[in-house]
């Protein structure tokens, strides 16, 4: 079973743009915490079977932008991935837990990361 999330208690502030690479059904939360006019990404795809959930009203009143990116299919994933261990081409992020989530967000608003934020929403989920 999983966890909510609550991006509400997180933070009081809206962002402009959200790029999502979990892989999570229900988006109401994520899609919540966009300014109106706020663009989010969805880069990750769910399970063949499952569909994806948000507030369609939020999204149409506030005239935010919902839209996706294809990556690459799982093939070319694990390509790039075993290319870059091999070659040890390793990304350079900032990692946070959720926790630690105003701590990273600060740091994004203050324009301190040099490349990329990474929150990390795993230890969310109960692993049940």
């Amino acid at each position: 079973r999983q966890r909510q999330i609550c991006i509400r208690d997180r933070t009081k502030e809206r962002l402009e743009l959200i790029v999502n690479t979990a892989f999570v059904t229900d988006l109401s939360e994520y899609l919540y915490a966009l300014k109106p006019g706020g663009c989010f990404v969805q880069v990750a795809a769910p399970e063949k079977d499952k569909g994806i959930k948000f507030n369609d009203l939020d999204l149409v009143v506030n005239q935010k932008i919902f839209t996706g990116s294809a990556v690459g299919s799982r093939t070319e994933v694990m390509e790039t991935l075993n290319f870059s261990s091999e070659f040890g081409v390793y990304p350079v992020t900032e990692n946070y837990k959720w926790d630690e989530f105003p701590k990273a967000y600060q740091r994004l608003k203050d324009g301190l990361p040099r490349y990329r934020c990474v929150v990390d929403i795993a230890s969310t989920y109960d692993n049940q």
